[in-house]
């Protein structure tokens, strides 16, 4: 449960700023969810106050993790639907050793709520 226990002291707060290798910064606006290996925040890019994008954040990845979410990124980057979230970036955070991926914020209810609206929290067949 490593990741678990890192999660809860490391979650980032509304306010804090977030900086990319690429010299943006992201501030954080709020939280959208969170799991055993990090949380995904909503966030406002410094610079084009007007747009709202989901961060998601890995935290203290090993090397097979860190491979695997730069991979996902790299293959979601190429994807075009319109029920995906387009990803523009995926960084890291050397000092802080963090992974990011920055995405489109979609918004609607998220299937964690879904799932929880159901008999026994459980999606069934018909």
């Amino acid at each position: 449960m490593r990741c678990s226990v890192l999660h809860e002291q490391m979650t980032l707060s509304v306010g804090a700023t977030i900086r990319s290798p690429y010299g943006d910064r992201y501030v954080i606006e709020g939280h959208l969810g969170k799991g055993g290996f990090g949380a995904v925040y909503l966030v406002r890019d410094r610079h084009d106050r007007q747009h709202l994008f989901a961060l998601k954040e890995v935290l203290d990845p090993n090397k097979r993790e860190r491979e695997r979410f730069i991979f996902e990124g790299e293959v979601l980057k190429r994807l075009d639907h319109r029920a995906l979230p387009h990803v523009y970036k995926v960084f890291a955070q050397d000092k802080s050793r963090r992974m990011y991926m920055l995405m489109d914020h979609i918004q609607g209810t998220n299937l964690e709520t879904l799932r929880n609206g159901q008999p026994g929290k459980r999606f069934s067949l018909p």
